[in-house]
């Protein structure tokens, strides 16, 4: 672990006794190191007899800009809910914020072996935190980018921290074979796409390059409109809402 400090308490779920947040050491790329932050949310009272349990979450899409890190904004309603249920019923909360989300760098969108190693490594960063107080067993879960990501550390989970105990892995709405998909479209893809593959695509095409990456993706991108950066580099709700309004006017 590089360093931690304390969480707002705006951002606190329900039921939270203790909470940091941490900066580690994990993969930035699948064959890069680098950092990623994350929270770390501990039940309230006393733990039980072996420490409480862990589970790891990895969010879903929320925006490749750093201010949409989960650490500094806190999680949607749809995300916190199962936050607060596992903390009343007696386990310990991990969030990554995915390396390249707060932390330097761009966000290597749904590269699995980083997104996986991220989830990984922050259970083992809140052993060196509050060790004490944490059991080895330890499970991970996935929304959507996080499903994806839950899929890879399940895979990767006992190689890569060996000296814990891993019970296994829930996927909710995890999308797989996108390499296989995305080359379907060719170099660009058709202009009457969702707004939905859109923002997917380009944020993977600006996860996927760390050398002027506005230059790579003007290369595949022609008809993506002149407002598409500044989409890209806004979080969830701001680009929910921009949807909601081109709905109304079109």
């Amino acid at each position: 672990m590089e360093s931690y400090s304390e969480l707002s308490a705006a951002v606190f779920p329900l039921g939270t006794g203790a909470a940091q947040r941490v900066v580690y050491r994990t993969l930035r790329t699948a064959d890069r190191w680098g950092d990623s932050s994350g929270s770390v949310f501990l039940p309230e009272g006393e733990p039980p007899a072996g420490g409480w349990p862990v589970i790891s979450y990895a969010h879903g899409t929320l925006g490749s800009a750093d201010q949409c890190a989960p650490s500094s904004t806190g999680f949607g309603p749809g995300e916190i809910e199962p936050i607060e249920r596992w903390l009343r019923e007696g386990y310990a909360v991990v969030a990554t914020d995915y390396s390249g989300l707060g932390t330097d760098g761009v966000l290597a969108y749904l590269d699995g072996h980083a997104a996986g190693a991220n989830a990984v490594d922050i259970v083992r960063a809140a052993h060196e935190l509050y060790g004490n107080v944490l059991s080895p067993r330890w499970m991970v879960a996935g929304l959507s980018e996080g499903g994806h990501a839950a899929y890879f550390a399940g895979h990767e989970a006992s190689s890569r921290a060996p000296e814990l105990d891993f019970r296994g892995s829930v996927v909710v709405a995890g999308p797989t074979h996108m390499e296989g998909l995305f080359p379907l479209a060719g170099r660009c893809f058709p202009i009457s796409a969702s707004r939905d593959w859109w923002d997917t695509r380009c944020m993977s095409w600006l996860g996927s390059t760390t050398s002027g990456p506005r230059r790579t993706f003007a290369r595949f991108s022609r008809h993506w409109e002149s407002s598409g950066w500044k989409r890209l580099e806004a979080c969830a709700p701001e680009i929910s809402a921009d949807r909601f309004e081109l709905s109304e006017s079109s």
